[in-house]
């Protein structure tokens, strides 16, 4: 059987690891190795058995070895799962050497950097070009992988049959994946549904109802459906788990960091203090990016420059994107909460499908 790595030892890593380890025998990976870079971390979880800071109270398998050292983790590993936040992802992988028995890449990260606007994949792409790279991507609380509840998401690779075998290698009885080979499509719902539950925060902890709420959360799956078409994927991914289903979760319940985030934001708190004394909050930063995206894109087509998704260029974050145009205003300082509702409700009347 193969080995597997998992590099990053925050809630998601864990729980990944350990909803590997619990694999039937028949699937279960030869090794499963957890890195995390802070050795006094990881030599506390590996003394305890147990991730104190991000799940506590889980106590973690026999067979996940847990190190700091990331030769030791790499070594002789088939399949790599990067879960890394999104905006430490290049520098991360820009001097990463892996031995030559990988065989797949997959990134677990939602969000897109900010520094250049691109995805995930696209650095997997420049840095390691010859390995294929999956991505894995759906509504799915650490916690609730970690304690076996039953939890499916989606993982998708450009090579359709190596994403049906790497499912039916990591699935089991509480962990189901799906296949998919909209790359593309995966990560933008991954990334954009963060920006739409700090919306979603926004509006509950500003006490404007369940109504607006769901009016937000239509609305904006319509804007984030409009971007993913003018990036190349697939309409009916949206529709999906890393889509629908990711949205779901993560714009109903305190829980997730970004609609946590949002709350506090409506609820009166300032982006510095909550910055400040928050984790990972990706919405933050994939609101910005995306801004950066389309602003690269509108440069590439005046400069004559092949782009990638010419549609990009099209797009006005305003007219085309307005829930995303007010959220990135508000983070930013250009907006408070009640001018972004207006401005919303102030804008010219348009057919739905729009």
């Amino acid at each position: 059987m193969s080995s597997v790595a998992l590099l990053g030892a925050g809630s998601w890593g864990t729980a990944l690891s350990c909803t590997l380890s619990y694999l039937p025998p028949s699937q279960l990976p030869s090794s499963i190795r957890l890195w995390g870079r802070d050795s006094a971390q990881m030599s506390s979880i590996a003394h305890s058995r147990e991730n104190q800071r991000y799940l506590p109270g889980l106590s973690l398998s026999a067979n996940i070895l847990v190190t700091s050292d990331l030769d030791e983790a790499l070594q002789g590993v088939d399949e790599i799962f990067f879960v890394i936040p999104a905006q430490q992802m290049a520098s991360f992988i820009s001097d990463l050497r892996l031995p030559s028995s990988v065989s797949t890449l997959i990134g677990c990260a939602k969000g897109i950097e900010i520094e250049g606007g691109r995805f995930v994949s696209e650095l997997f792409a420049s840095r390691f070009p010859s390995l294929p790279y999956a991505v894995l991507s759906g509504p799915s609380f650490s916690s609730d992988v970690a304690h076996r509840q039953p939890v499916a998401v989606t993982l998708a690779c450009e090579d359709f049959s190596l994403a049906r075998a790497l499912c039916a290698k990591f699935s089991h009885d509480r962990f189901r994946l799906y296949a998919s080979s909209d790359v593309r499509g995966v990560e933008i719902g991954g990334a954009c549904k963060n920006v739409l539950a700090l919306a979603c925060g926004i509006v509950e902890g500003r006490g404007l109802g369940l109504s607006a709420r769901a009016a937000l959360i239509t609305r904006a799956l319509s804007e984030i459906g409009r971007f993913s078409l003018a990036n190349g994927a697939e309409e009916e991914t949206l529709s999906g788990l890393s889509g629908w289903g990711d949205a779901l979760l993560t714009c109903t319940s305190k829980q997730s960091r970004n609609y946590a985030f949002g709350y506090a934001l409506g609820a009166g708190a300032s982006v510095s203090d909550l910055l400040s004394r928050s984790g990972t909050v990706e919405g933050v930063w994939t609101a910005r990016a995306l801004q950066v995206r389309l602003a690269n894109a509108k440069r590439s087509l005046r400069q004559g420059l092949e782009a990638e998704s010419p549609m990009v260029s099209e797009i006005d974050l305003q007219r085309d994107l307005p829930i995303l145009f007010c959220i990135a205003s508000i983070l930013e300082g250009r907006m408070t909460v009640d001018e972004a509702l207006a401005h919303l409700f102030a804008r010219p009347l348009v057919p739905e499908r729009r």
